[in-house]
């Protein structure tokens, strides 16, 4: 596992043009209430499963994930992994960071505790929404982003791959989308190169997605269809194998 390096200056980033699992509405452990990210209501649902041979992995992940129960973990077992997955609906990088959604565990100590090779954060949806909202700036949400980032990098091995989140919703949610999208791709180029290798991954649900309005609940509803839920679940284990195969470097 590689060591995480001091957190880059965030400066430069003013240049950068349901199913749900019973349990505590608001952890009780975080000051959600008093924070811009905000309570939620719709629990979590973590599964894990597959052989004990197979190469571990673990997804974290938002109503996006959540919302297609456990199809991916399915999935990720028939192509051979032993699959840690867990879907939080309305989370942002913050939820996880905090040990919000896994009482007392941020995202480091989860994948610690499921010893994973590879893990992918599909995350972002949220933060575009509350940066959508004017509940934070830019910056506050690349904050979030690195740091998830960076305890994802401290507690693997292997590639840590990031979800960029699609633009498929009012304008405004669109917009802040795309400034998601800007910060995942910005701090992965500059991990990267401070590491010298292609630890993080990006891959673009965007654009991945943008000729295919049927995946999608509406035209302004960045929620899966059940069509759109198969083809999320096939790009986040086609990636997976990719890594897998060693086709990413890390």
């Amino acid at each position: 596992m590689r060591k995480s390096l001091a957190s880059a200056s965030l400066a430069v980033l003013t240049g950068i043009a349901a199913f749900t699992v019973a349990g505590r509405a608001a952890a009780d452990h975080v000051d959600c209430a008093n924070s811009d990210w905000g309570c939620l209501g719709y629990g979590s649902w973590p599964l894990e499963g597959g052989p004990a041979a197979g190469q571990r992995v673990t997804v974290l992940g938002d109503s996006l994930l959540q919302n297609m129960g456990s199809r991916l973990l399915n999935e990720l077992v028939a192509n051979g992994f032993h699959a840690f997955t867990n879907g939080a609906g309305g989370s942002a990088y913050w939820h996880w960071n905090v040990g919000y959604i896994v009482h007392n565990q941020n995202i480091r100590q989860i994948i610690t505790s499921h010893g994973s090779r590879h893990v992918v954060l599909a995350l972002g949806a949220n933060d575009a929404r509350v940066l959508a909202g004017g509940d934070v700036t830019r910056d506050e949400v690349a904050d979030q982003v690195l740091k998830g980032m960076d305890d994802a990098d401290a507690a693997t091995p292997g590639c840590v791959i990031l979800v960029q989140p699609a633009s498929h919703g009012t304008g405004a949610y669109n917009t802040a989308a795309a400034q998601v999208r800007d910060v995942l791709s910005w701090l992965a180029t500059i991990r990267n190169n401070q590491y010298g290798t292609p630890h993080f991954v990006l891959i673009n649900w965007h654009t991945h997605s943008l000729n295919h309005p049927g995946w999608f609940a509406g035209s302004e509803n960045i929620h899966h269809s059940p069509e759109g839920q198969v083809a999320y679940s096939n790009f986040i284990t086609w990636h997976m194998a990719v890594a897998r195969n060693g086709g990413f470097g890390c």
